[in-house]
C-alpha cells in the first residue's frame, strides 16, 4: 500500500504542474507596468456597461491600437426616453478613454434608440461624422467640448428641429464643415454659453457659412 500511495502522490504533483504551466500561459507581463496581465480583449471592443444618468445604454466602440487617440462610439441602444452622456468609453484592454469620435460616417448610432437627449462632454476634441443623427429622435444636444461638425452630420435626422447648446469660451473650438447641418430646418436652435460678444459673433459666422438656417442665440 505504501508503494501504491507513494506513486498517486507524486502522478497528483505532476498534474499540479502541468496545471500552472497552462494558466501562467495564458497571463503576460505589461511592458508598462510590469505586472501580469491576461489578455482577453480584442478588437474591436464592445462596451455593454457604459452607466450614465443612472439609465444602462449600451454603446460599441472602436478603439484603434493607439489607444488613446480614437475611440468611436459606433451604436447606442435603449429603450429608455431618457439622455444619455458621450464621455468615456473601455478601450480594448479595459481602460477607461474619453470619446472622440461619434458614428462611422454611415450609420445612425440612436437609429435603435428611443433617446431624445443626448450630452457630449469629453476631455479630448469629438468629432461628430456623417450621418451620426440619422434616423434619430435626438431633441437636445448639449455639447461642452472642442467639436468638430463633418458634412451631413445631421442629415436623415427625424428631429428637423432640435435645440443644440453650445459650451465654450472661443470660436475656434467648434469648427462646422459646409453642409454639416443639411437636414435641419429654419426652427431648429443653437445657443451658445460661455463666450464674449465678439467670440459669439464669430462663431455666429461661422455656423451660417456651414449652412445653419435656424437661429443662434447667446444662452
Amino acid at each position: 500500500m505504501g508503494f501504491r500511495k507513494r506513486m498517486i502522490a507524486a502522478f497528483l504533483a505532476g498534474a499540479m504542474v502541468i496545471g500552472s504551466a497552462f494558466s501562467g500561459a495564458a497571463a503576460t507581463t505589461s511592458p508598462t507596468t510590469g505586472q501580469q496581465t491576461t489578455k482577453t480583449a480584442k478588437y474591436p471592443y464592445t462596451d455593454k456597461n457604459t452607466r450614465d444618468h443612472d439609465v444602462m445604454q449600451v454603446v460599441s466602440t472602436v478603439t484603434s491600437k493607439s489607444a488613446a487617440k480614437v475611440t468611436a462610439v459606433k451604436a447606442v441602444k435603449g429603450k429608455t426616453t431618457k439622455g444619455i452622456s458621450l464621455r468615456v468609453a473601455r478601450n480594448s484592454i479595459g481602460k477607461t478613454v474619453p470619446v472622440t469620435s461619434v458614428g462611422n460616417g454611415k450609420a445612425g448610432i440612436f437609429k435603435s434608440a428611443k433617446i431624445v437627449k443626448v450630452e457630449i462632454k469629453s476631455k479630448k476634441t469629438v468629432t461628430i461624422n456623417a450621418n451620426a443623427f440619422k434616423g434619430s429622435k435626438i431633441k437636445t444636444v448639449n455639447i461642452t467640448t472642442k467639436i468638430k461638425f463633418k458634412k451631413n452630420a445631421f442629415k436623415g435626422t427625424k428631429v428637423k428641429n432640435p435645440v443644440i447648446t453650445i459650451t465654450a469660451k472661443k470660436a475656434k473650438y467648434v469648427t462646422a464643415a459646409k453642409g454639416a447641418f443639411t437636414g435641419l430646418n429654419k426652427k431648429a436652435k443653437i445657443k451658445v454659453k460661455g463666450m464674449n460678444k465678439t467670440q459669439f459673433k464669430a462663431l455666429q459666422k461661422k455656423l451660417k457659412k456651414a449652412g445653419f438656417k435656424g437661429k443662434i442665440v447667446k444662452a
